[in-house]
């Protein structure tokens, strides 16, 4: 995917920086959804942990 030199520097300086764990960015693929990217140079990042949450769909019996 194309970038631009303001983005390499802007990425480089947030990483490099370490002053926030996370950086909350729109998806360059799918519009209406964002990612979060995980700095991993900031001192909390050993704490962080990933989990899974499943996608939650209701039974059709629960409603007849």
């Amino acid at each position: 995917m194309p970038t631009s030199v303001a983005a390499q520097a802007f990425g480089g300086e947030w990483l490099s920086n370490a002053s926030r764990l996370a950086m909350k960015v729109l998806s360059p693929i799918v519009t209406e959804e964002s990612k979060v990217i995980i700095n991993p140079q900031h001192p909390d990042y050993a704490n962080v942990e990933l989990s899974v949450v499943p996608a939650f769909t209701f039974d059709n019996h629960m409603f007849t």
